[in-house]
């Protein structure tokens, strides 16, 4: 879709050739947002906040259920159960993403990312693609004009 609106600006000698691609941008961030002001919060979002009224009454409505069904107290249960294994676990925070051996994988997979951005396989596909299309329009206009 960017590509798209991308090529359909390029040529704009006004400010339209940024200011389109960046409103299309917001339209997306507007159905998100208004994704987030309409739905519930989540049942394990509420059981983490010790709210068990909440969260049953959330699962109920997410599945359309009423609140005494017995699948919506299974899955709550199961739900319940998760989060006091997680919590037997032990605390843990997002510094401890950058130690040990979790830092290895962390900076392996960064660099792998970087050298994959760096060989500019994104352009290559993009161009191709690009190529491609123009190839078959030039054939479909040949083949109309004969």
């Amino acid at each position: 879709m960017a590509s798209i609106v991308n090529n359909a600006t390029q040529n704009h000698e006004n400010t339209g050739s940024y200011r389109i691609p960046i409103a299309v941008q917001f339209a997306w961030s507007i159905v998100l947002v208004g994704g987030m002001l309409v739905l519930p919060d989540t049942p394990r979002y509420m059981i983490k906040k010790d709210n068990l009224q909440g969260a049953t009454k959330a699962l109920a409505k997410i599945r359309r259920l009423p609140e005494s069904d017995p699948a919506v107290i299974e899955e709550l249960a199961e739900i319940q159960a998760n989060h006091e294994y997680e919590l037997s676990l032990g605390k843990a925070t997002y510094l401890d993403c950058f130690k040990g051996n979790l830092l290895k994988r962390l900076l392996t997979g960064c660099a792998l990312q970087a050298l994959q951005q760096l060989t500019g396989i994104n352009f290559i596909f993009y161009v191709s693609i690009l190529r491609s299309i123009n190839r078959a329009v030039e054939m479909f206009h040949k083949l109309s004009l004969s």
